[in-house]
């Protein structure tokens, strides 16, 4: 069979991953148009990974498959969080991380009391729900699970394409290069957990106090002068955006009803905890920055 891309028919792209062409035409025929939106920017993903030669063990999948289980609207409604928020959420730190990396250090001391502002209040809120969801959610024990395995054996492969349009929006002018960094920092933090025994749910709430007492006058007196405070910032903020991005594409893949579900739910959970370990990784990383370390 010719090679299929993404540019191909949803039934072609079906048959790849083995169906008969019969099947692929009754499933498509019979799904709605948001079912059939989802599935595509699933396969989307999952093309552009297949295209990539495979270079490390598929642990990622292999964790997505076996401790994330399939979630949807309802796990989301239990906590008390609405999917496009979380969108918002993300869309909303990643422009506050480009602020922070786009200010020049002549004018820290100036700007940072507008950045501290948005730090405590907005930023703060974003952080906590997706912070929130990747508990509630199950993808915080995801990523802890065998010796925290998805983070230390991460690889670019195993981010979805969509999170290079995010680290874009949070002000790298070469996101691949980004990508490529935010996966070996996640490397390195887990090797890191795993020999200091932090849990991972500490640094995550650590993160969240950092940003809680960002405009308190022991913050303020460091950050509004001294860059490595709001690189810090900004990596925590970025890797905040990442974990809850594909969260909400997540739900939809989960959601998808009818015969398109397995297929939907299968190209979807591995592109969430790709992105949920790069993104904690990120975070990781800041909290040691805003510590001093």
């Amino acid at each position: 069979m010719p090679d299929v891309g993404p540019g191909d028919s949803i039934v072609d792209r079906l048959r790849l991953l083995g169906l008969d062409e019969a099947t692929a035409q009754r499933a498509v025929g019979s799904a709605s148009d948001s079912e059939l939106k989802t599935l595509d920017r699933a396969l989307s993903q999952r093309d552009a990974g297949d295209r990539k030669k495979p270079t490390r063990s598929r642990t990622v999948d292999w964790i997505a498959y076996e401790y994330l289980r399939p979630y949807g609207s309802s796990e989301l409604s239990r906590i008390d969080i609405e999917s496009d928020v979380l969108t918002q959420n993300a869309s909303a730190l990643a422009d506050t991380a480009r602020l922070l990396r786009i200010v020049p250090p002549s004018m820290y001391p100036r700007m940072w009391p507008v950045v501290s502002d948005d730090l405590t209040t907005s930023a703060h809120s974003s952080y906590q729900n997706i912070n929130r969801a990747l508990s509630g959610i199950g993808i915080t024990d995801a990523l802890e699970a065998e010796n925290h395995s998805a983070m230390r054996d991460l690889d670019v492969e195993d981010v979805p394409p969509i999170d290079l349009d995010l680290l874009r929006k949070a002000g790298y002018s070469d996101p691949e290069w980004a990508c490529r960094h935010i996966v070996r920092t996640a490397r390195s933090e887990a090797a890191s957990m795993e020999r200091t025994g932090i849990a991972l749910s500490s640094i995550l709430e650590e993160g969240r106090e950092h940003l809680h007492y960002a405009a308190s006058g022991v913050t303020t007196a460091h950050a509004s002068s001294r860059p490595k405070k709001w690189a810090g910032f900004s990596k925590l903020l970025t890797g905040a955006a990442l974990a809850g991005l594909n969260i909400v594409s997540g739900i939809a893949l989960a959601t998808t009803s009818g015969p398109l579900a397995p297929f939907a739910v299968g190209a979807g959970l591995p592109s969430v905890l790709g992105s949920a370990a790069a993104g904690v990784g990120q975070i990781a990383e800041g909290v040691g920055v805003l510590r001093g370390e």
